[in-house]
């Protein structure tokens, strides 16, 4: 099934381009309350998740339909989803890189430096802030090595 695009808060949440990190399916089948759930990460660190299933209307309906849905969630939410989803192995796969204390920065660049970072993107699957961090460290080291 082709999962579709969708724009929340003027962020794009697209799980055909994400990273899927972790399926769950809760087992019921065909029941009238069945879900599969789909946890993905976006180039840029961001989590989101993907449901397909019977979703109530409101709080308070008693009826469901059968929708596509993406929640956007913070590292902390898709830790709380996943922890008691997946075992202790694949969550630490997937969430122990996360455990590093990190910030989300901003930054300005010449036109010629996005290019060529979107160049790498494509030709080696590199993400943006893998690049930022090699130049840092190329900066580093070489005002170490004075």
């Amino acid at each position: 099934m082709k999962r579709n695009k969708k724009t929340l808060n003027g962020r794009a949440y697209d799980p055909n381009t994400a990273e899927l990190v972790f399926t769950f399916d809760d087992g019921l089948g065909n029941a009238e309350s069945h879900k599969e759930m789909e946890l993905y990460r976006k180039r840029n660190g961001e989590y989101f998740l993907w449901t397909y299933g019977f979703i109530q209307e409101s709080e308070h309906s008693h009826s469901a339909t059968r929708k596509e849905v993406i929640t956007p969630m913070t590292i902390t939410e898709a830790q709380a989803f996943a922890a008691p989803r997946m075992t202790a192995k694949e969550y630490e796969a997937v969430f122990n890189a996360a455990q590093e204390e990190k910030v989300m920065i901003g930054m300005w660049v010449p036109v010629s430096v996005k290019a060529a970072a979107d160049n790498l993107r494509a030709s080696h699957g590199y993400q943006l802030s893998d690049i930022f961090i090699a130049g840092i460290n190329a900066v580093i080291n070489a005002g170490n090595k004075t």
